[in-house]
């Protein structure tokens, strides 16, 4: 059963990392042994290895398999404590008429937006987000909310920037070699900086990988995914420097 649900989680391309832990941790309730909690937090470990929270959560349960059930509760609750002061800390962010541009689908950013818009009239631009347009989903959010929201594609990305006062990301991993998000981030943060406008990541701990950690050789998914009959490379994340951000919080 629990090979099953890592392989659900491994293949789920649309989902962000914080609706995957949760998938995560409801695996570890269900399982009824340390040795295989052991296992399937190994193999969780490497299912999706460009997502920092799914590591962090596989090593801690790793390191306290003796009481893992406990455990992969406490650190999605903390988890979830510590995003409600993420959105609360972004708030600062914001003004009345303020303009913002996403990219891809992430939680945190969807509800900060949504408890921005309740204060401040906003308007919000969201990349399709090819292959997957998990975009799509977050305009559709962002509009049922009230959001005044325009869908574009990524290719209109770095001209937005221009009509944008910031771009607002999430974050998928943070290690010492930059942000690691959605393909597209990096050319979007290049294009908001040549136009001078800020970049912002909102991010718990959880999204940070351990300095020694190496990111792997992302492996190229199907092409039929980008509809191509010719020999592509359709990768779903790339990774952003650093100083390229004005913030990243908390």
């Amino acid at each position: 059963m629990w090979k099953k649900r890592v392989e659900q989680i491994a293949s789920d391309n649309l989902h962000g990392a914080s609706f995957l832990l949760q998938q995560a941790v409801e695996l570890f309730e269900k399982i009824d042994s340390k040795q295989v909690a052991k296992e399937a937090a190994f193999a969780l470990q490497n299912a999706k290895p460009f997502m920092a929270p799914l590591y962090n959560f596989s090593k801690h349960i790793l390191q306290n398999v003796s009481n893992y059930k406990d455990e992969a509760r406490t650190f999605f609750e903390n988890e979830r404590e510590e995003q409600k002061r993420v959105v609360e800390k972004a708030q600062e962010l914001f003004f009345d008429g303020c303009c913002v541009l996403t990219h891809s689908y992430s939680s945190l950013v969807a509800e900060t937006l949504i408890k921005a818009s309740r204060k401040f009239k906003i308007k919000v631009y969201c990349t399709e987000s090819r292959p997957m347009r998990e975009g799509v989903e977050l305009a559709k959010k962002l509009l049922q909310n009230g959001i005044e929201t325009r869908l574009i594609v990524d290719a209109a990305a770095g001209w937005t920037t221009k009509r944008c006062d910031f771009v607002l990301f999430g974050a998928d991993g943070i290690g010492t070699f930059g942000l690691v998000h959605k393909l597209g981030s990096y050319p979007i943060a290049l294009s908001a900086n040549h136009n001078r406008i800020p970049v912002y990541s909102i991010a718990t701990t959880a999204r940070l990988w351990p300095e020694d950690f190496i990111l792997p050789q992302e492996i190229s998914k199907p092409c039929q995914e980008i509809e191509a009959t010719l020999p592509c490379e359709n990768l779903y994340f790339d990774m952003t420097p650093k100083e390229f951000f004005t913030t990243v919080l908390p």
